[in-house]
């Protein structure tokens, strides 16, 4: 990264690996204010991952991706609480099989389930360009997926003739605590703020919802001036429905590219600019 984020106070809406995006911010003298809009990881209703699982497994799979290691594990719960443990095992059997990274790699394997391909980095993209290099028209591709369908993953398989069964065995939530989701709302309306940073459509449109809340809407939050900052193309079109430009798209779509982005948008003097003010001692 340059060093063009000095100073800069950057908003982190995510929950998960808001820390990590904390110390990215940190590492090149930028200012992070923590305000998750969302709560990840919360384990959904077991009737309705059961359904779930029941329709992916009720005819053969060709292809099975994994994006989460705590998707791996709820999944497995789940065929056996349902007694489809040993149809999930035969199905996969048959299935080209992709992890998408390390945590649902080492879930697999303490699984005692097969794998064939892990996408290294944690790429979405990679796995939707793996496919798409098979034969996919008529063929059938399970997903597991984070609270909504990948669509940046779905959407193409499906344009290329696959039938898409998604098992998405745990849920976003609004946050425990939504005041620093208010205040980060609150600091980017101010003109306190040079950036906000968004890895989910989700986040995006609890922050806008959060913002309403408090009588802010998509025309303060413009006229804040702070960069929004989008860490792929599903979230910048989260962020363009709700009346908001996304000023920064990673390219590829992950976390560490979007901070690299941000930094050199930055650093190129783009945003209205609150470097230099003096930070509250709750920005974190």
């Amino acid at each position: 990264m340059s060093a063009g984020m000095a100073g800069a106070r950057v908003g982190i809406t995510a929950h998960r690996r808001a820390e990590e995006q904390a110390h990215l911010v940190r590492a090149v003298g930028g200012v992070p204010v923590l305000g998750e809009t969302l709560r990840a990881d919360v384990p959904r209703a077991p009737d309705g991952v059961d359904r779930e699982l029941r329709a992916a497994l009720a005819a053969p799979i060709d292809a099975a991706v994994f994006l989460s290691g705590i998707g791996v594990r709820l999944m497995m719960e789940s065929a056996e609480r349902t007694g489809l443990e040993d149809l999930l095992r035969a199905r996969l059997d048959a299935a080209f099989v992709v992890a998408r990274g390390a945590k649902p790699r080492r879930e697999l394997r303490a699984a005692g389930l097969r794998l064939d391909w892990t996408a290294e980095p944690a790429s979405t993209l990679l796995i939707r360009d793996a496919l798409l290099a098979r034969p996919m028209a008529g063929r059938r591709v399970l997903i597991q997926a984070f609270a909504e369908p990948p669509l940046d993953l779905a959407l193409p398989l499906a344009a290329a003739g696959a039938a898409i069964a998604v098992v998405a065995p745990y849920d976003l939530a609004w946050p425990d605590d939504p005041e620093p989701a208010r205040r980060l709302a609150r600091m980017a309306a101010d003109g306190e703020l040079d950036a906000v940073t968004f890895t989910t459509a989700r986040a995006v449109r609890q922050l806008v919802a959060i913002a309403e809340a408090e009588g802010i809407d998509a025309d303060d939050l413009r006229r804040g001036g702070a960069l929004m900052v989008a860490v792929g193309p599903v979230t910048r079109a989260a962020l363009e429905e709700e009346g908001l430009e996304a000023h920064v798209v990673a390219d590829p779509p992950r976390m560490g590219t979007m901070y690299r982005a941000l930094s050199a948008a930055l650093d190129a003097g783009a945003g209205a600019g609150a470097r230099g003010r003096p930070v509250p001692a709750a920005a974190g």
